[in-house]
């Protein structure tokens, strides 16, 4: 099983972003992982392709609403060229209510638009690496790649997978069909071997591919802290603002905590975030992520052998968590797993107090 930490970027500036990600190639992690809230994952891995020589950069995810396919495949080729070939990119619809309000776009029938999005996404890989003309007219989709006067990229073969953002099991057998990888938010072992893995492999079926080939990714919240009740209280913040989100409450209710969802739902509506620390019940964070001191994190992680091809220690960030507390939180992570290291403080950024950062 392979390791990576999620890089904590909302309130961060980039030059801390490409810090972060040398340190975590400095601990011997395999990947560092980005995601697309509001800083640009792609500008944030050409920056950490030039501050690293060996990790893998991975986006996870970004919504493919706000790109058509050509923009997509052109800034990967873009990122995966500057790399040296470390790029991965997750895709997804996005999340609605900030879709459609941030940039004004459908989110209906996600999985009708990913499939037709991977399909061009793909014929735009492809046009880049080798200047072969494509056309493409589908429901949601529309792309030429004529040849013109202009000339074409054709910037040669550096592969780009593909990995897709999904939880439920539409989603999963798509990818099953047609990605490289799935990404998962919040994937416990079981939900993994009941539901994950079976819908895999249905798609895969279909498609007369070896599910053995598609790459499993959970992104687990991970709260490390020599001081354990520092870690639980990150890790209660984080999960229940994860759990409060509908694609990640099925596995919950899936194990039976519909009591348990329901308290954090009604304490983030009434109380906000902040409250969470107090309300969301242990069964969930259990459940949900890596959390306690260092000794304990490591012993928790070996539950995902078997079931994941790569565990993303996901690195609690979102409001009210202040920019010192982020940080904090991933020099946890880096020192709780990084191999070999007897000094990891010596390798993570010093970011400068800058208030609450919330």
């Amino acid at each position: 099983m392979r390791l990576g930490v999620s890089l904590p970027s909302l309130d961060h500036s980039f030059g801390e972003i490409a810090e972060f990600a040398w340190a975590a190639e400095q601990a011997g992690l395999d990947a560092v992982w980005n995601y697309e809230v509001f800083k640009n994952p792609f500008i944030m891995h050409a920056l950490t392709a030039q501050r690293t020589r060996s990790i893998d950069l991975c986006i996870g995810i970004t919504s493919f609403l706000l790109r058509t396919p050509f923009a997509m495949a052109n800034a990967a080729v873009d990122v995966a060229k500057i790399s040296g070939g470390r790029l991965k990119v997750g895709i997804g619809p996005g999340t609605p209510g900030l879709m459609d309000v941030y940039a004004g776009v459908d989110v209906d029938r996600p999985v009708a638009r990913t499939r037709e999005y991977l399909e061009v996404l793909k014929l735009a890989l492809n046009h880049l690496a080798t200047g072969t003309e494509a056309a493409y007219e589908g429901r949601f989709q529309r792309f030429g790649a004529p040849a013109t006067i202009w000339g074409a990229r054709i910037d040669g073969d550096t592969p780009v997978p593909i990995y897709l953002g999904a939880v439920r099991p539409k989603m999963l057998q798509l990818a099953g069909e047609v990605a490289d990888g799935i990404i998962g938010y919040l994937l416990d072992p079981d939900y993994i071997a009941a539901v994950v893995r079976p819908s895999l492999a249905a798609g895969a079926e279909r498609a007369g591919r070896n599910p053995k080939d598609i790459d499993v990714v959970s992104y687990t919240i991970c709260c490390c802290n020599r001081d354990r009740d520092v870690a639980l209280r990150w890790a209660r913040v984080q999960v229940g603002i994860y759990v409060a989100h509908p694609n990640n409450r099925m596995s919950a209710e899936a194990a039976g905590l519909y009591k348990e969802t329901a308290e954090v739902l009604a304490t983030l509506e009434k109380h906000g975030p902040a409250a969470l620390a107090e309300v969301t019940d242990d069964k969930l964070v259990r459940m949900f992520s890596i959390s306690g001191t260092p000794e304990e994190c490591r012993q928790q992680a070996t539950a995902y052998e078997g079931s994941v091809d790569e565990i993303c220690l996901h690195t609690p960030y979102v409001p009210p968590f202040t920019v010192e507390e982020t940080t904090a939180a991933f020099e946890g992570i880096i020192a709780a797993f990084g191999g070999g290291i007897s000094e990891p403080e010596a390798l993570v950024v010093s970011v400068p107090n800058r208030g609450s950062g919330a």
